[in-house]
């Protein structure tokens, strides 16, 4: 399980490994589990959450995402 700690106005990106293809069904990626949140502890400027997902999936604090890629992602949607 991954333990991230966020505030307000931070957020968490979820993007496939390098090795899955895209066009791989969503049903194949999530075959067996999907992605588990676990609030562990809330404090009155954060909160910290448990991510539990698949090998597949890669789990990002979005403020280490390069702010271009980060605009290309959100363009493309």
């Amino acid at each position: 399980m991954l333990i991230l700690t966020r505030t307000s106005e931070q957020s968490i990106i979820f993007t496939l490994d390098e090795s899955i293809d895209p066009q791989t069904p969503i049903g194949e990626i999530f075959e067996d589990f999907g992605i588990e949140f676990l609030v562990s502890e809330i404090n009155s400027h954060t909160v910290k959450l448990g991510v539990i997902a698949p090998a597949s999936i890669k789990i990002l604090r979005a403020e280490l995402l390069d702010a271009d890629y980060r605009q290309i992602e959100i363009d493309s949607n």
